[in-house]
């Protein structure tokens, strides 16, 4: 059993130790604030809090944060008592499809907690390993130097966005809104594409006799079961 304080309170999981974090999180403890990505440690999306520093919740063995303390976004702030960061990025239009910001914030969480007032420059490297393909970085740190003020008790502009009106970025911002990757139905059953591991090979067949023969494998899917797939012909 592996125990670890998990946003201020004690938690467990009986999972292997090498178990992505992020699977546990996800998939047992139901924080779906976290979110997964690229899944191999590149977008940032899945960044958490262990120990107070940055980690990447996809690259991180659960068996490391035995005994740590752990921060995800759900235990940063919520809808009704957001952290300045949260609210920050709501107010200032920074949070758009909104799937990278929870790792956007913690990123910035650790940054700040290091360094309350960091030049653009510090942003731009602070903020590197953490990808935005829609919101555009401007707005981003435009949102991290409205937070930091309002974590120094500095007076700040009216934002560009009325608080009352940014529901939707406001769940971005905490982790409560949900994305398809986030909904779960009884019954639900959970699709995984395996891909050649060669580049330019010819497939010239699949034997999935071995896959269905695991346990709560309903079906493999060929391209034999797509009517009509006239694909690279």
């Amino acid at each position: 059993m592996i125990e670890l304080t998990l946003n201020g309170g004690p938690a467990r999981t009986a999972a292997e130790p090498e178990t992505p974090l992020v699977t546990v999180l996800r998939d047992e403890l139901k924080l779906t604030g976290t979110k997964v990505g690229c899944d191999d440690g590149r977008c940032g999306s899945c960044m958490v809090l262990v120990n107070g520093r940055v980690a990447r919740a996809c690259q991180t063995p659960v068996g490391k944060v035995r005994g740590a303390t752990v921060l995800t976004i759900e235990g940063l702030g919520s809808p009704e008592r957001p952290h300045p960061l949260q609210q920050a990025f709501a107010e200032t239009g920074a949070v758009q499809c909104g799937f990278c910001i929870p790792g956007m914030i913690m990123t910035a969480k650790a940054m700040l907690d290091a360094n309350p007032r960091p030049s653009r420059e510090q942003m731009v490297k602070a903020l590197g390993a953490n990808y935005c393909r829609c919101a555009g970085f401007s707005s981003i740190f435009q949102a991290v130097e409205r937070a930091g003020a309002l974590l120094r008790g500095e007076a700040v502009p009216p934002p560009p966005l009325p608080l009352g009106d940014c529901w939707e970025e406001m769940a971005k911002a905490t982790g409560t809104a949900r994305y398809g990757a986030d909904l779960v139905r009884e019954g639900m059953l959970h699709l995984k594409v395996v891909r050649s591991p060669h580049a330019h090979a010819r497939l010239l067949g699949v034997d999935a006799a071995e896959a269905l023969a695991l346990p709560g494998v309903e079906a493999v899917l060929t391209a034999k079961d797509v009517p009509f797939n006239h694909h690279g012909r």
